[in-house]
């Protein structure tokens, strides 16, 4: 029983608070909507209408401004402004430099510098038919090459030279040439003569066939000693065979033949 009264009198409880807010929140929205503000009726604009009189023509002006005629140039270039002067500058055109590259060089392809070669050293021999053509050569220049009899003064040349064709076989490059290289041969086979000034160098007459085989030879003059003699004509026998004669005095050599001299 005493719960039961304890129970009624809580829900009478919370339901006289539950009244007691509502109304008051009643009230609270009624208080809220008579302090709205009515709005006003706005109140009527009166217009004032004003009549402008019309000036004198002298002071208004009747005639319209004269209309100035200007040039076609000038209306073209109002339709067509000028530009802009940063827009008329142009700048020149910057000139781009490729930078060429050199073909990559293989160094398998690459040839090492060739070296000086040194010419040999010419030897006593070489030294001295270097010297005999250098004479000859030197004789051509000059053309002061006379032709002389080995029989009648002794020194190397046409054993029989008191014809004109000999003479003019004398003169002949291919000629001196050619005696010059028998002669520098010959030379390489020679011994030792020793410089006794009592002593002349013998002279031999040599003729040669066209294969450069000595056909016939003879001492054109002696030396007086027969040791010098007889190491000269060796010295021509180990020679041969001679070089080929040029073709055009191969016949003139091996009917006429030549002299050496030591």
């Amino acid at each position: 029983m005493r719960k039961a009264k304890s129970y009624s009198q809580a829900f009478k409880k919370a339901l006289t608070q539950s009244i007691t807010a509502h109304i008051i929140l009643l009230l609270i929205a009624l208080i809220a909507f008579r302090n709205q503000t009515i709005p006003t009726e706005q109140e009527p604009i009166d217009i004032v209408m004003v009549e402008i009189t019309r000036g004198n023509s002298d002071e208004l002006g009747d005639t319209p401004p004269e209309v100035q005629h200007l040039p076609e140039n000038t209306i073209e270039e109002q339709k067509n402004p000028m530009p802009d002067a940063k827009d008329a500058i142009t700048t020149a055109p910057t000139r781009v430099e490729t930078a060429t590259t050199p073909p990559a060089v293989d160094s398998k392809t690459m040839k090492e510098p060739e070296k000086a070669v040194k010419k040999p050293q010419p030897s006593g021999v070489n030294a001295q038919m270097a010297a005999a053509l250098a004479k000859i050569n030197n004789q051509l220049r000059q053309h002061k090459i006379t032709p002389q009899s080995s029989q009648t003064n002794g020194v190397e040349g046409y054993k029989y030279g008191n014809t004109s064709k000999p003479t003019n076989i004398l003169h002949m490059p291919a000629f001196i040439q050619y005696r010059a290289m028998v002669k520098a041969k010959i030379t390489r086979e020679r011994l030792n003569m020793g410089s006794d000034p009592n002593i002349k160098p013998p002279v031999i007459n040599i003729n040669i066939s066209g294969s450069g085989t000595i056909t016939s030879k003879s001492f054109a003059r002696r030396s007086g000693n027969a040791s010098v003699d007889a190491a000269a004509m060796r010295a021509v026998d180990r020679a041969s065979p001679l070089p080929v004669p040029p073709e055009s005095i191969r016949a003139f050599v091996a009917s006429h033949g030549f002299s050496i001299g030591f």
